[in-house]
């Protein structure tokens, strides 16, 4: 059975040409005994001039055309023509007309097929009879034979050349250089052109872009605009003598060009002009988040060796209310008013907990656990603690004393308690005493410390924080969802919630789906460092998907988490804070 599969297979091989896979009607066997259609040997050595085997790569001798199959010494002395010029032996005179009819030049519009001696013939009859052109370009470049070429009239060559043939999607038409006004049958011939007769910029190049020019007028231009170009002394006649910053310009130019300078020239040419900004030791820009990327940059390279004081406490009327719908409080959230923050409830899990809060409700308040002994005292009135709670107001009067101080109505607030004491599992938080900022947002900060570092924010923080934000808007589609999603990041940061607790509530909330969508960038923009090393702990563990950790590169010096695109940048700050000498 195998050896009959093995003979079917080997006389299909046969019949078939491995170079083109059509059946061969004629073959050509070649003296190397590897066999091919006559029309691919015509091709190879009429057209492209080249005698070697296609499969074996060795230079023949001669082949012989032939309708039977048979060793090529057998065939060779059967021939009864010689083709000399092209080292053929045809069989008989049957292939010798099949051999002819290849290279003809008959025209393809005529009813009889009239034929010509050269294809030149051939061109000025389909123009003159026909009003029909050939591409020059394609006959010049194209090695195929004349029955393969089309035909064109004016508009459709037009049409060729500028954009292509419509049933052939391969050709998508002829460049065109526009400096010479001159087509080009490929991209690679009209790219060698542009290198060869034009010129580019070869800094530019390096980085990647291919911008070529007419001469070399135009290029010095561009070397004056995007670089610094040299055009002291010899320099100027040798030309592309051309640096990427003036420092490399500056050093060429006190070696290169200083022999006929006096020493306060050459001195001024060592001269280095360098721009940088340093801020002064304890002051602090509060609202940095709003700020320029780059200032935000170097404000926290200059504080780096030395923790910056504590922002001064904001007064009562300042202190901002928490505003959950804001794309610019999260998830940046500050740790000043939020720690030790938690949701406490009875009866079911935290994911659970939190889902029905959404969805009974629409709110949530998070709050300060109180000590039990506290509670205690101030749900019975006696003892020491007991009257100490008296003194703080009572909800209907301090809480409505508060509200105003917040900028939030009496109704409101007392609208979110209710709403809140109706919610199971969730307990209502105790109003503060007058005098104290209210619960809310703090003032972001640079970043907790960790391990002696601080969270260094990765370039275009503000942008991608609201990116973020609007991106879990459009996953929520809930503007409850979303208040709840903040306000749980909001818990998290301050210590309210554990990492897991955080992470399950979330996968509740949002879904496994969604929340792998936002899960990347919020770790990577959370800016405490303990906090993500705690996320991504959780991830790792609750994540349905498979957790790939090298996804998530850290920082080998700060520990702090990243994405590979920010890598590179993060590092290189840790390398100019270390490299930086001390000053005394």
């Amino acid at each position: 059975m195998s050896a009959r599969k093995t003979k079917t297979s080997t006389s299909v091989d046969d019949d078939v040409c491995i170079v083109c896979f059509k059946n061969i009607t004629i073959r050509c066997i070649m003296d190397c005994e590897h066999t091919i259609c006559y029309e691919c040997s015509t091709r190879l050595r009429v057209l492209c001039e080249k005698l070697e085997c296609p499969i074996c790569r060795q230079e023949t001798t001669i082949a012989v055309f032939s309708r039977d199959k048979g060793s090529f010494r057998s065939l060779f002395m059967r021939a009864l023509y010689n083709e000399d010029k092209y080292k053929l032996a045809l069989e008989d005179e049957a292939v010798r007309r099949a051999f002819a009819g290849l290279l003809a030049h008959n025209c393809p519009v005529c009813p009889q097929r009239r034929g010509f001696g050269t294809f030149k013939q051939l061109s000025d009859h389909v123009l003159r009879e026909h009003q029909l052109m050939y591409c020059d370009l394609c006959v010049g470049h194209l090695k195929i034979f004349t029955s393969e070429r089309k035909l064109y009239n004016r508009e459709r060559l037009a049409l060729h050349r500028r954009k292509g043939d419509p049933d052939n999607s391969s050709h998508r038409g002829h460049p065109l250089c526009k400096y010479c006004e001159k087509r080009y049958v490929g991209g690679q011939n009209w790219f060698l052109h542009l290198r060869r007769d034009h010129f580019y910029c070869h800094l530019c190049e390096a980085d990647g872009e291919q911008i070529f020019y007419d001469d070399y007028s135009h290029l010095a231009d561009h070397f004056r605009e995007e670089h610094f170009l040299c055009e002291q002394g010899e320099c100027l006649e040798k030309k592309f003598i051309v640096f990427r910053t003036n420092i490399d310009l500056q050093a060429h130019r006190a070696t290169a060009h200083s022999d006929n300078k006096s020493r306060a020239q050459q001195r001024q040419d060592r001269v280095l002009t360098l721009e940088f900004s340093a801020e002064q030791g304890g002051r602090r820009r509060r609202n940095d988040r709003y700020g320029d990327a780059r200032n935000d940059r170097r404000e926290q390279g200059a504080r780096a060796h030395s923790p910056p004081p504590p922002p001064p406490p904001l007064p009562p009327q300042q202190a901002p209310p928490m505003n959950t719908s804001s794309t610019q409080e999260f998830p940046t959230l500050g740790t000043g008013a939020a720690e030790g923050a938690e949701i406490s409830g009875r009866g079911g899990s935290l994911a659970q907990r939190v889902a029905s809060a959404v969805s009974s409700s629409g709110n949530i308040t998070v709050e300060r656990r109180p000590p039990d002994g506290a509670t205690s005292g101030a749900a019975s009135g006696g003892g020491a603690k007991g009257k100490k709670k008296k003194k703080r107001p009572a909800a209907g009067e301090g809480g409505a004393e508060a509200g105003r101080q917040n900028g939030v109505s009496t109704a409101e607030s007392v609208e979110v308690r209710k709403a809140t004491a109706a919610v199971n599992g969730l307990s209502v938080a105790p109003r503060p005493p007058p005098g104290l900022p209210p619960p809310g947002l703090a003032e972001p900060t640079a970043g907790s410390r960790h391990g002696g570092f601080e969270y260094q924010r990765p370039e275009n923080f503000t942008a991608r924080n609201g990116r973020l934000v609007l991106q879990a808007r459009e996953l929520i589609q809930s503007e409850q969802g979303l208040d709840a999603f903040k306000t749980l990041s909001k818990t998290y940061l301050g210590g309210g919630l554990s990492g897991e607790d955080y992470y399950a509530s979330c996968m509740t909330l949002m879904g496994n789906d969604k929340f792998g969508k936002v899960f990347p960038e919020l770790l990577v923009l959370l800016p405490d460092i303990s906090k993500q090393q705690e996320l991504l702990a959780a991830h790792e563990k609750l994540n349905k998907n498979g957790f790939q950790r090298n996804k998530f590169p850290a920082c080998p010096t700060c520990s702090q988490v990243l994405v590979f695109a920010d890598f590179a940048q993060h590092t290189s700050r840790h390398c100019q804070d270390g490299d930086f000498p001390a000053l005394s």
